[in-house]
């Protein structure tokens, strides 16, 4: 295990770009543990948590009800994109993903490891780049 490099802090596995590449993957188990991470962000708050949870339940796992549930709460959290797939789950239409916000990454951003303590939006960038955010790679 060490000489991964991956011991502590540094596994990859405790941010949600990790199980989003899995769950597209295929992996064991990897889409059931991105509904957990993507569920308890869009309970803390993060809109884009609650539109990524929604498409999520409607192509993974056929959930349309608990999924329009969850576009709501994105919409009413002020996600464009969760607006918008209110009216496709009913509509049969695609979905729309929206980037990510500055307001989401204190929550999506914290891994495991509890809240974080660079609030700065420079630093939450960064932060957001490193783990495979790439929309916020060169935003300050």
């Amino acid at each position: 295990m060490s000489a991964s490099g991956y011991l502590g802090d540094k596994h990859p596995g405790q941010y949600l770009p990790f199980w989003q590449q899995a769950c597209a993957a295929n992996a064991p188990y990897a889409c059931e543990d991105l509904y957990f991470l993507q569920d308890g962000y869009c309970e803390d708050g993060s809109a884009w948590a609650c539109n990524e949870l929604g498409i999520l339940l409607t192509e993974r796992y056929d959930n349309r009800r608990r999924a329009a549930l969850v576009f709501e709460r994105a919409c009413r959290l002020g996600l464009a994109a969760g607006c918008d797939n209110t009216v496709a789950i009913t509509q049969g239409n695609m979905f729309s993903r929206g980037a990510a916000r500055l307001v989401d990454y204190p929550l999506i951003l914290r891994g495991s490891k509890g809240p974080l303590t660079d609030q700065e939006p420079a630093q939450l960038h960064a932060r957001a780049c490193e783990q495979g955010f790439s929309d916020s790679c060169g935003t300050r």
